[in-house]
Formats: structure tokens, C-alpha cells, sequence
């Protein structure tokens, strides 16, 4: 079925192209195949990648709840007990989880995140016996540090 025209192929009279006669080049299709598997893995590398650079980045928040109620607030003994609660949760969100080694622990209590979250969640309470609490724990945290 060659056309009169440049020794082209006619369409069959149906309009519709013959599938079979199509010839790929081997090469070809070895190059196709292998670009599809190149794109699927770097497509999997960066499915992969994507999440560990969130963990890379010091901006993600860890929030850890801690139980309080009103009386918290306007008892002194009780104060000082949701001020060891919030103590102990800016640890945990700072890396210092109980299933953690002493080291890493001891670390994650001395850290400027520990230091940061734990001034933030007292001054989140608007509460002044909280806050005057606080800082003489820190005052006398400072004054063993120091000695």
C-alpha cells in the first residue's frame, strides 16, 4: 500500500494506522526505559528527602501537654508544682524525652530552646505568682550554676 506520493505509506482507507507495521529502533526504547527509571528514582529520592529536611529545621514547633487547673494559679505549693510540670515538658520538647540517654537529657535542659519554651509557657499563664515563682527558681538555679 504505498502511496504514488514520495513513496509514502497511504492510510489504509479506514483511517485508522496499522500498529504493527510500527518498527521502534532498539536503542530507542533501551533509552526510554532507562530516562522512566532514572525519573522514577529521583522522584523516590525526593519523596524520601522531602520529609528528613523538616527535621533538619530548627523552626518545627514539638508541643507537649501539660494538665493544670485554676487553683494551680493561685496557690503557691501548687504553683510551684505546675512550674516543675512545665519544666519538665520544655525538656521533653527540646529532646529531652525520658527514653533518651542522661547525656542528650542533660543537654536538651542546659539548651537555649529548653530556656526559651519554658520562659514562654510561664509568660502564656499572665499569671504573677507563675511568673515571680519562675524567676526566683531561676534566680537560685543561676546562683548554683554559678558556684
Amino acid at each position: 500500500m504505498l502511496s504514488a506520493f514520495m513513496g509514502r505509506a497511504a492510510l489504509p482507507p479506514t483511517g485508522q494506522l496499522d500498529r504493527r507495521n510500527i518498527r521502534i529502533p532498539h536503542d530507542v526504547m533501551n533509552a526510554a526505559w532507562t530516562l522512566t527509571a532514572i525519573i522514577g528514582g529521583l522522584t523516590l529520592l525526593l519523596a524520601i528527602r522531602a520529609p528528613a529536611a523538616a527535621h533538619d529545621d530548627d523552626t518545627v514547633t514539638e508541643r507537649v501537654a501539660v494538665s493544670w487547673r485554676p487553683e494551680d494559679l493561685t496557690d503557691a505549693a501548687r504553683a510551684k508544682a505546675l512550674l516543675h510540670r512545665l519544666d519538665a515538658a520544655s525538656i521533653t520538647a527540646c529532646g529531652g524525652a525520658s527514653n533518651v540517654s542522661a547525656p542528650l537529657k542533660s543537654v536538651a535542659e542546659n539548651s537555649a530552646c529548653h530556656r526559651e519554651s519554658f520562659r514562654r509557657a510561664i509568660q502564656s499563664f499572665h499569671n504573677p505568682l507563675l511568673t515571680r515563682l519562675a524567676d526566683a527558681t531561676d534566680a537560685t538555679t543561676t546562683t548554683n550554676q554559678d558556684q
